[in-house]
This record gives C-alpha cells, sequence and structure tokens, in this order.
C-alpha cells in the first residue's frame, strides 16, 4: 500500500469554503470596529475644536470670526463651523466608508451638547460619544 503524503483537492477546497464563510461572518465586525475607532477620533478632534472655540470667545467676546485648526487632517470627515456672535456649532460630515458608521453627522454647540444626526430614538446619541 503506497502512502501519500500532502492534502487532496477536495480537503484543500473544503479548508479554502471554511475560510471564506469565517471571514464573510467576522469581516462586518471588523468593519463596524473600524468606524467605531474612526468616530472616537473625530469626536476628540471636536471637542477640541469646541475647546479652541471657547478660549477664542474668551478672548474677542465673539465666536464670529472663529475658525478651528486641525493639526492633521481627516480623510474619514469633513467639518464645518456655524458661529454667531454668541454660538457655534461644529459639525463632522462622515465621508467615504465612515457614511456607514451608525451615528451619521455628530456635532457640538457653545453649551457642550453633542448631537448625533443617525442616533436611533431608542438610544441615546451619548452612545456615539
Amino acid at each position: 500500500m503506497k502512502l501519500s503524503k500532502g492534502f487532496t483537492l477536495i480537503e484543500v477546497a473544503i479548508a479554502t469554503l471554511m475560510l471564506a464563510v469565517m471571514i464573510a461572518a467576522v469581516y462586518p465586525t471588523y468593519k463596524q470596529h473600524v468606524r467605531t475607532i474612526e468616530r472616537q477620533e473625530v469626536v476628540r478632534t471636536i471637542d477640541g475644536f469646541a475647546k479652541q472655540a471657547r478660549e477664542y470667545y474668551e478672548d474677542n467676546a465673539t465666536y464670529t470670526a472663529f475658525s478651528p485648526t486641525m493639526a492633521t487632517p481627516m480623510t474619514s470627515y469633513s467639518f464645518t463651523t456655524v458661529t454667531t456672535p454668541h454660538s457655534f456649532v461644529i459639525t463632522a460630515v462622515p465621508l467615504n466608508d465612515q457614511l456607514y458608521d451608525r451615528c451619521g453627522e455628530i456635532s457640538v454647540n457653545q453649551l457642550g451638547q453633542h448631537h448625533a444626526s443617525k442616533a436611533p430614538p431608542a438610544h441615546s446619541s451619548d452612545r456615539c460619544w
């Protein structure tokens, strides 16, 4: 009787199929985790912008000409700032794959109130912060 060494084509195909099924099951969870990490980074960024705005207001008694400065550009969000003499709203608008994040646009105002545009009604937008 001859002993064979190695794997048959059927065994390789079954192993490949099992690997593909495991990857397909795990990939969506991985992508959501990456989106959550990106969102946490942008939350820190807009909270930093809010701090800059409050410091600007202390120096100038108005928010009107405030424009936040960012050390490094982000590719997953763009930022908009709306100011009046006594208020501001800084919004992070998701781009690319972040469009699929469960929170959508996230914003902060002069009172430190946070808002997420896609936060489900059953959940507080605090889950996005």
